[in-house]
């Protein structure tokens, strides 16, 4: 498969915040913050 890891990670996310484990949502949250402000502050 292309993306071996991606049932464990939406198992993961489809049952946060009751979930035993949470740090592949906390990752992924982090990242799309990041992005977010990555673009914000782009200037032309």
């Amino acid at each position: 498969p292309p993306a071996p890891w991606i049932d464990d990670f939406l198992f993961e996310i489809t049952r946060f915040p009751r979930a035993k484990h949470d740090d592949q949502v906390d990752s992924f949250t982090q990242a799309l913050a990041w992005m977010r402000q990555a673009t914000q502050h782009q200037f032309w």
